[in-house]
């Protein structure tokens, strides 16, 4: 143990750390062959039309796809890029698997800048690039606060060596393309680097007013990316938002790594919370004071967001994981510490990661083959077919933690199939794509999936949701239902696990 202990901090491990983790962060998604996010079908859906929506005649009937700057790109961009190379699905396959090697990366090498090693907090920080945004799907703002995460250890670099000025001209691009990636992202960024800069200021011995001033010019290069919208954007954005209770801010922080086993997820959760407490009260830790600025920034900022801002819902809850990333990586083990219980500590935090990690790649594993299964009856619809997608929810329970991957699958079957997808987002200023597709009525909107097999509050029966499908719209992909599920109307034609596709039963003529 003691020799353990004396490596412990060394640059030859944390070198080792940083090649090893990142890597060791892509495995739940480099195994899983098809990714088990919620909302990405949509993602992949929208893609398809970016890629194929001008050369497909079934495409160009129902959706158009305009390029404009909005601050929601991030995968957007790198798809368009890599698609035409090594095909659209291993393409953002690509893409999405890099985002938590990128947050690995970030916490480990923003503990280098502020602490001149990686602490345990960093470590314990590494399961967060599995949180419960990604497993949401928000895949664009989960890669901006990653590549937030890298921008600030550089940001903090930069600042220690006195290169103001080359750090000024540095973050105007950078500014620009995390504001391209994602609003949020770019915002919380923001929050961050103001933050380290008006204490770094107040730390040499500025006074509050001039060093406002000064960490007010440090961040004005970041002003790039919102300017170059005003300038380049569209101007009819989404206005509708939604307020959040505290209890939901609460709901979110035992939520906040929800993957499959409830037990599991919200106790690392409830440990990460211990270790911020201890490490922030505790005499033995130090908090480095920039970081622990941000922090207590983006904290507040949590807990008065509203839950949705500009038509974009899960406001809130996107900065948890963010916010106790820099929670985390902000506290050291302080000298008066021994080093067998420093290194204990680090051991600990490395048996915890290692531990998500694999938990993640199991569950990922089986969502992988129960989304295989069920993208299997893609076979049975013909080419540019109008198609309706559902899945059934537990009667009684909001499903606020999307535990239904396959919610927007459909947008596979526009993929794969050019056949209609239900679950698309129209976003006015927030998303490129527009639908018009008429013959599918209320059901063009991706608000209409969630449906339930008996009588419940809120909710209309399935039954009752099949009836309500146009005419015009003859298939209907139903998932988490029984393969002998009978629906008036409909002929079931094909069937794997819970997931059944229905043909629409011609009438009669008279």
């Amino acid at each position: 143990m003691i020799a353990l202990s004396r490596s412990f901090g060394s640059r030859r491990l944390d070198n080792a750390l940083l090649l090893i983790l990142p890597l060791a962060a892509m495995l739940p998604l480099l195994l899983s062959g098809v990714l088990a996010l919620n909302d990405l079908g949509a993602h992949v859906g929208r893609f398809a039309v970016q890629l194929d929506g001008g050369a497909s005649p079934e495409l160009r009937q129902w959706y158009s796809f305009r390029w404009a700057l909005i601050p929601n790109l991030g995968i957007d961009l790198l798809v368009a890029g890599l698609g035409p190379v090594v095909g659209l699905e291993r393409a953002v396959w690509l893409s999405v698997m890099a985002i938590p090697a990128l947050h690995t990366a970030g916490v480990l090498l923003l503990s280098r800048a502020v602490h001149g090693r990686i602490v345990p907090g960093a470590i314990l920080a590494v399961p967060l690039g599995y949180s419960q945004v990604l497993h949401f799907g928000f895949v664009n703002y989960a890669l901006s606060a990653a590549l937030a995460l890298l921008a600030l250890a550089l940001w903090i670099t930069l600042g220690d060596r006195g290169m103001v000025r080359s750090r000024w001209l540095l973050f105007v691009p950078i500014g620009q393309v995390l504001w391209i990636c994602h609003l949020s992202g770019w915002a919380a960024f923001c929050v961050m680097a103001a933050a380290e800069a008006l204490v770094r200021e107040r730390d040499s011995g500025s006074d509050p007013g001039r060093a406002l001033v000064h960490a007010g010019i440090a961040v004005l290069p970041l002003a790039g990316g919102p300017l170059l919208g005003m300038l380049l954007g569209p101007h009819n954005v989404a206005s509708a938002g939604e307020l959040a209770t505290l209890s939901s801010k609460a709901l979110w922080l035992k939520l906040v790594l929800w993957d499959r086993w409830p037990w599991w997820d919200m106790a690392s959760a409830a440990l990460m919370t211990v270790f911020i407490v201890w490490s922030w009260v505790s005499p033995s830790f130090h908090r480095h004071r920039g970081l622990a600025f941000a922090g207590i920034l983006l904290s507040a900022a949590y807990l008065m967001l509203p839950f949705g801002i500009r038509g974009s819902f899960y406001a809130d809850m996107r900065l948890l994981p963010l916010t106790l990333s820099i929670l985390l990586v902000a506290a050291r083990p302080a000298e008066r510490l021994a080093a067998r219980t420093a290194a204990a500590i680090m051991l600990a935090a490395l048996a915890f990661a290692g531990a998500r990690i694999a938990g993640n790649a199991a569950s990922h594993h089986l969502w992988a083959e129960k989304i295989n299964r069920s993208l299997s009856l893609l076979d049975a619809v013909p080419r540019g077919s109008q198609m309706v997608n559902l899945y059934v929810m537990p009667c009684g329970a909001e499903d606020i933690t999307n535990g239904e991957r396959r919610a927007h699958i459909g947008g596979y079957a526009l993929a794969r199939r050019h056949a209609f997808d239900n679950g698309q987002f129209i976003l006015p200023g927030g998303q490129l794509l527009s639908v018009h597709n008429p013959a599918a009525g209320e059901f063009a909107r991706s608000d209409i999936l969630g449906t339930s097999l008996g009588a419940c509050p809120k909710m209309v029966r399935l039954a009752d949701m099949a009836g309500r499908i146009p005419p015009a719209m003859t298939y209907l992909w139903v998932n988490g239902i029984a393969p002998d599920t009978r629906l008036p109307g409909w002929q079931a034609i094909a069937a794997s696990g819970d997931s059944v596709m229905f043909r629409r039963v011609p009438q009669a003529r008279e």
